[in-house]
C-alpha cells in the first residue's frame, strides 16, 4: 500500500517543484537575454539549423493537428510569419558593437520582456484551460486565441521570432566583419 502512494506523491511533488522553480527560470532567462553576447559564426549556424528544424517540425505538427483542430496550420503559419517579422524588427532597438575582440550584440530589454510575457501568457493559458477542462468539465474553445490552434499559433510566434533574430544576427555578423576588414 505505501508503495502505491509513492508514485502519485512523487509526481505531485515534482509538479510542485516545477511550479516553484518557474519564477527563477524566468528571472534567469530575462537576465541572460538582456546581457551583451559575442556573435560567432559556428554557434549562429547551429542556432539557425535548430530554429529551422523547430519551425519545420512545428509546421508539420500543425498540418497533422489540422485534422482535429480547425485552422491549426493557418494559425501556425500566421504566427510563424509574424514571429519572423518580429525577430527581424528586434534589430532596431538592439545595440551592436564591433572591434578587434569581435562583434557584440545587446538585445533590447523591451523585446526580451515582450517575449517573456508571451511565454508566460502561453503557459498560463494552457494550464488554466487544462485545469478548467480537467476539474470543472468545461470544454476547450474551438476557435480564438485560447483554442488549441490559437495556442499553437503563439508557439509558432516564438519559434518564428527566434528564427528571424538568428537570421538578423548572422547577417549583422557578416556585415560587421566586412566593415572591420575594410578599415
Amino acid at each position: 500500500m505505501p508503495l502505491l502512494l509513492a508514485l502519485p506523491l512523487s509526481i505531485a511533488l515534482l509538479l510542485v517543484l516545477l511550479l516553484a522553480l518557474w519564477p527563477l527560470a524566468f528571472y534567469l532567462r530575462l537576465r541572460r537575454g538582456t546581457s551583451p553576447r559575442q556573435l560567432q559564426r559556428w554557434p549562429l549556424r547551429l542556432q539557425l539549423a535548430g530554429c529551422l528544424l523547430s519551425a519545420s517540425t512545428l509546421l508539420l505538427i500543425a498540418l497533422v493537428a489540422g485534422y482535429w483542430w480547425p485552422g491549426a496550420l493557418l494559425h501556425a503559419a500566421g504566427g510563424m510569419a509574424c514571429g519572423i517579422v518580429l525577430g527581424l524588427l528586434a534589430r532596431l532597438p538592439a545595440r551592436v558593437l564591433s572591434g578587434p575582440g569581435g562583434v557584440f550584440v545587446t538585445p533590447s530589454r523591451g523585446f526580451v520582456w515582450a517575449l517573456l510575457a508571451v511565454v508566460v501568457l502561453r503557459l498560463g493559458a494552457g494550464l488554466w484551460l487544462s485545469l478548467q477542462v480537467m476539474l470543472a468539465g468545461a470544454s476547450w474553445p474551438v476557435s480564438g486565441w485560447m483554442s488549441h490552434a490559437g495556442l499553437l499559433g503563439l508557439a509558432a510566434l516564438l519559434v518564428g521570432s527566434a528564427l528571424g533574430n538568428v537570421c538578423w544576427m548572422s547577417h549583422e555578423l557578416s556585415r560587421q566583419q566586412r566593415l572591420y576588414r575594410r578599415r
